[in-house]
């Protein structure tokens, strides 16, 4: 199975026939197929992680069991590798992802600072379309930083794949995002929820437009919808894609797009270029090319490609404060230890920090699935928390942090 078709998955379960039928039949959804070694296993785990079971750590313990047990195929890693991204540990996300990579971009192109180099966008663009590696949480980060910019260009649109439907749409343009199966796959990555929360922040208008079909009739589909929310909209419409719609050939939706919109339409392709192996400083560059003349930067036909080296990266990612994780300037790093919110020691401890006047069944601010003694940093906005740790015997302990702005 494919993240598309992860994603449609969600999409089902976030209309709720497919968590009815699971529910009256008493099993779990199919995410991977029957045939695969370990399947009942890991569709039972990735199930309960949907379903917002409330230990989550089991689940991910189970599944990542499963998973190895079945030699770690690519329909069931990915699923692993998006259970990784609910419970913050996004470093083993992405090891996943590259352990299944055909080949790692490499930083051998020149351009423009990231985000500065969106200035460089004509006037005459309504709609930018850029895509995000859905394994990668640090894509998603790279767009958190660009918000501001956009809006402060006009842009007053966001149309995401990661949106299931209308109710949730409007569940997140209200500051929800729901920590369960309405939120679909991809939106229950705190960072993800970041995101959101903060366009709406800026006062951007949230838009689903994703569709249930299969390849080529979704690609259209996708087109025709973002081709409607770009004529009834006022301002400039931004979308975020998985990663391979965004291409100018290929039949996929950037096509379509390009088709209804003309050089109205500016495409960015940043998921090739995500962990590309770089010397020296890893500063991302936005490169851009002519779209008129043959070749790619990645891979993928765009009008630009934004290269994040991997040098910028870190392998524990929550050992320091100096993290991506900041996701630019938005969040301050706050220290915990395993000791603090699990002082029984217990094997697993799943840390979360929800804000104290947000909604309780929302996506925390951020969580870590730590294991073992731990000490490291959640990353959190300015605000006072509750900070709680489920370890694995059941057991819940709470802290209170205040983060000054």
């Amino acid at each position: 199975m494919m993240l598309k078709q992860v994603f449609l998955a969600a999409l089902s379960l976030a209309s709720g026939m497919a968590m009815a039928t699971s529910a009256q039949a008493g099993e779990p959804i199919a995410w991977v197929s029957a045939g695969l070694p370990e399947a009942a296993a890991i569709n039972d785990a990735f199930s309960r992680i949907m379903n917002a079971d409330p230990d989550i750590g089991r689940a991910v313990d189970d599944m990542e069991r499963s998973t190895r047990a079945a030699g770690m195929p690519w329909e069931a890693a990915q699923l692993l590798a998006t259970a990784y991204e609910v419970v913050g540990r996004y470093a083993d996300a992405r090891a996943i992802r590259d352990a299944h990579r055909k080949r790692i971009p490499q930083c051998v192109f020149p351009g423009e600072p990231w985000p500065q180099g969106l200035q460089k966008l004509s006037k005459a663009v309504s709609v930018l379309l850029i895509n995000e590696d859905h394994l990668d949480a640090t894509t998603r980060a790279n767009v958190v930083e660009a918000l501001p910019l956009l809006r402060s260009m006009g842009f007053t649109e966001l149309a995401m794949e990661a949106l299931p439907d209308a109710s949730v749409e409007k569940n997140v343009s209200g500051g929800q995002v729901p920590d369960d199966a309405s939120s679909g796959a991809y939106l229950r990555d705190p960072v993800a929820a970041a995101l959101v929360r903060y366009a709406v922040e800026l006062g951007f208008h949230l838009h689903a437009y994703d569709s249930p079909e299969d390849y080529g009739v979704r690609e259209q589909a996708q087109a025709r919808k973002l081709t409607d929310i770009a004529r009834k909209s006022t301002g400039r419409l931004m979308v975020l894609a998985g990663p391979g719609h965004v291409q100018l050939e290929g039949q996929w939706m950037g096509q379509f797009l390009a088709q209804d919109l003309g050089r109205k339409l500016y495409t960015i392709d940043q998921a090739s270029g995500a962990g590309a192996d770089c010397e020296g400083p890893g500063d991302r560059r936005l490169v851009i090319r002519d779209r008129d003349r043959p070749g790619h930067v990645l891979g993928m036909k765009t009008d630009a490609a934004l290269i994040s080296p991997a040098v910028a990266l870190k392998p524990d990612e929550r050992a320091t404060a100096e993290s991506w994780l900041r996701l630019g300037s938005l969040r301050k790093p706050v220290l915990i230890t395993s000791a603090q919110v699990c002082p029984d020691r217990p094997m697993r401890c799943l840390i979360s920090a929800r804000r104290k006047d947000s909604a309780p069944a929302s996506v925390p601010e951020d969580r870590y699935l730590a294991r073992g003694i731990w000490r490291g940093y959640l990353f959190v906005r300015s605000g006072t928390y509750e900070v709680e740790g489920f370890d694995d015997m059941g057991r819940k302990h709470f802290i209170s942090v205040v983060v000054k702005p």
